[in-house]
């Protein structure tokens, strides 16, 4: 790995482990008017997650927070869709490495659908962006997931896309929970690359996030990137500690 990647992981992903708050679903899941009321809180230097998962818009809108001192890093969203897309694998690029880097990110990320209509899409834009990455020295986060629905919490399923998102040169990969240690720990053990777990088939609720964080890191995974499961909860900041103290212990 190059000094520039190591340089901007080492930000957030010191160690081995990590903790990121994901706020960029407001666009492909709908009107989410709590992440920008909480973006001041939320992106503090004092939250207890190791960065923030966000779209280029939300660091210019946010200037201040991001330029601060002790600024949380931030990873920057590369593709999307629209809620209203009638079919969700489609992913159009919306900003791109250098403009990132430009941005002061400490890394990217983009989407990638094993099976979907779209697929060779996908891998092309998978191409260009691993390319574009090690031109910049940044670190690349893949969130791969098979394309249907019904397969989205099938350990197998999950494993294959995992694999392929390593193999075609992701420095991270992002992935759901089974909903077993071991169904997670089949992920692990495909992916030659660190694995964070983010979505899973558990209760959507304070014990449910727990559990499938307590399940992925048992199995091996590399830390967690927590969304609305996060956010949508009745105190994310004390829920973040909890889940911190999983990750890290």
């Amino acid at each position: 790995m190059q000094i520039g990647k190591r340089i901007r992981l080492g930000r957030w992903f010191d160690g081995g482990k990590t903790f990121v708050l994901v706020i960029d679903q407001g666009i492909p899941r709908g009107f989410a008017p709590q992440i920008k009321d909480n973006m001041t809180t939320w992106c503090s230097a004092d939250s207890p997650w190791d960065a923030v998962f966000v779209h280029q818009g939300q660091v210019m809108a946010n200037e201040g927070l991001f330029a601060a001192k002790n600024a949380l890093p931030f990873i920057i969203k590369l593709t999307s869709n629209s809620k209203d897309c009638p079919n969700t694998t489609v992913r159009s690029m919306i900003c791109s490495v250098g403009r990132a880097a430009a941005l002061g990110a400490s890394g990217v990320a983009i989407n990638m659908f094993v099976g979907s209509d779209f697929e060779a899409n996908h891998l092309s834009q998978f191409g260009q962006v691993v390319d574009d990455c090690e031109k910049y020295g940044m670190p690349l986060v893949v969130l791969a997931n098979p394309a249907k629905k019904e397969d989205n919490f099938i350990a197998e399923k999950l494993a294959y896309a995992c694999m392929i998102a390593a193999e075609m040169g992701a420095d991270i990969v992002k992935s759901e929970h089974p909903g077993t240690v071991e169904g997670h720990r089949m992920m692990v053990e495909a992916c030659m690359c660190p694995l964070v777990v983010e979505e899973s088939c558990l209760s959507f609720d304070e014990e449910g996030t727990i559990k499938s964080v307590e399940n992925a890191m048992a199995a091996g995974a590399a830390g967690a990137f927590l969304g609305d499961r996060l956010w949508k909860m009745k105190d994310p900041v004390a829920l973040g500690r909890k889940i911190r103290e999983i990750v890290y212990q």
